[in-house]
């Protein structure tokens, strides 16, 4: 009799779990099929073609033509400085250099940081930094192995240490294995200069599926390219090409020395009152050719760190398992979800540490809980809404905020409109 209990209890307990994660796939897929908040859909910026002197010019690219005609001029004179953390990226540095050199708007300095390539990317940056005054190479010491997560930021610093960052008013952390559209920089500094409380801001990346031609692409991206979307949430901008206000990027502290740096601090930006997004218009889509989460080694090495990486941030079990039954549907399917989980639980079980930052990952959980009862779309765009207020340009990073906890009308108040929380541009 009381091996029939437990087995009922058993079975039980596994259709309640399976239940709560069919609940929480349902508000995930229900969230973002929601319609996003103007400052995540800037489609009145982004113009495929426009008349420029009488002439029809297109926001496109042939190969070896140079960089596509400048359309609008811009709303401000502006100044950006990309630092790109590198190791043996041979495969791939070509691509991402020509995209970035011809941009509308290149950028006023690139520094690449070689961390210890053994492979031909010092040789292909020296050829670049030759022919481009704006490139300059930074190299590291050998540390005998690829390091992510902490090791990108770490070789990201030994960048930004060399610049005067007051001198731009944005930074970009770009990696060397993307290709990008010729007017992505151009566009990105217009969106943020329509919308001044987007302190970081980013396309979406596409990625080549499995077995497809990984040749040239044709931009604007679109359902006609044969790519398959990385499905990254509008919350934040995306880790391998993070486009920020600098004064943003001192305010929250920069970025964390770990794994889900790139998580933390679009969470660290809605706690100051800025606003972190990221758009799937097509004309700021690019391609990633090394798919997020595949890892220097294998998928599941990738999807198991992610894992451990939102364990570290601070993310409660219940928003783990909404976020691991998404990805099941992403390639590699099921496999990338249960891989996430071993990676929580895991480090959970282990008893790793966690972010240091107690108020943030009060801040975090408050959040996440909102997303989970009323979807992510409509929970970034009221908290959004409700810390409006803690933003302040000019405050010091140093200063204390009031409150981490997000208000609590935010999780059983009425629904926010969508365009709440959105910053007219100041007057002059």
């Amino acid at each position: 009799m009381l091996r029939v209990t437990n087995e009922v209890v058993l079975l039980a307990s596994m259709a309640a779990l399976l239940s709560g994660c069919a609940y929480l796939l349902f508000l995930a897929v229900l969230s973002r099929r929601a319609s996003p908040p103007p400052y995540a859909n800037p489609e009145l910026l982004f113009r495929v073609a426009e008349t420029v002197n009488g002439k029809q010019a297109f926001a496109m690219t042939i190969a070896g033509a140079g960089p596509a005609p400048r359309l609008r001029p811009s709303a401000s004179p502006r100044r950006y400085c990309i630092i790109t953390p590198c190791r043996d990226e041979a495969s791939h540095a070509r691509r991402t250099l020509d995209a970035v050199t011809r941009q509308t708007e290149p950028p006023a300095l690139w520094v690449i940081v070689d961390d210890g390539s053994k492979d031909a990317t010092p040789e292909i940056l020296a050829e670049y930094a030759a022919r481009f005054p704006y490139i300059k190479i930074v190299k590291r010491p050998d540390r005998g192995v690829r390091k992510v997560g902490g090791g990108v930021i770490d070789a990201f610093y030994t960048g930004y240490d060399t610049i005067d960052s007051s001198a731009f008013e944005y930074i970009c952390k770009l990696d060397l294995d993307l290709d990008i559209p010729p007017r992505y920089f151009e566009l990105a500094m217009d969106w943020m200069e329509a919308y001044p409380r987007i302190g970081t801001c980013s396309g979406k990346p596409y990625f080549f599926p499995a077995g497809g031609a990984s040749g040239p692409v044709r931009f604007p991206l679109t359902s006609a390219s044969g790519l398959v979307s990385e499905k990254c949430g509008d919350e934040n901008s995306v880790g391998m090409i993070k486009f920020y206000r600098t004064e943003c990027l001192r305010q929250i502290g920069g970025f964390a020395r770990e794994v889900m740096w790139d998580g933390i601090d679009g969470h660290r930006c809605r706690q100051r009152g800025w606003i972190a997004v990221s758009s799937d218009h097509p004309q700021l889509r690019f391609v990633h050719l090394r798919p997020m989460g595949t890892s220097h080694k294998s998928w599941w090495t990738g999807r198991a760190r992610h894992g451990f990486g939102q364990y570290f941030m601070g993310t409660t079990p219940a928003y783990m398992l909404a976020s691991a039954a998404f990805r099941m549907t992403r390639p590699p399917r099921v496999v990338g979800g249960v891989a996430m989980l071993h990676g929580y639980f895991e480090s959970m079980l282990k008893g790793v540490p966690r972010y240091g930052d107690a108020e943030f990952r009060t801040f975090l959980r408050s959040y996440q809980w909102a997303c989970l009862f009323k979807g992510k779309v409509r929970a970034t765009a009221e908290v959004n809404s409700q810390l409006a207020t803690r933003w302040r340009p000019g405050r010091p990073t140093s200063e204390p905020l009031m409150s981490t906890v997000i208000p609590a009308r935010v999780l059983r108040g009425p629904r926010a409109p969508q365009h709440a929380g959105v910053a007219e541009r100041p007057s002059v």
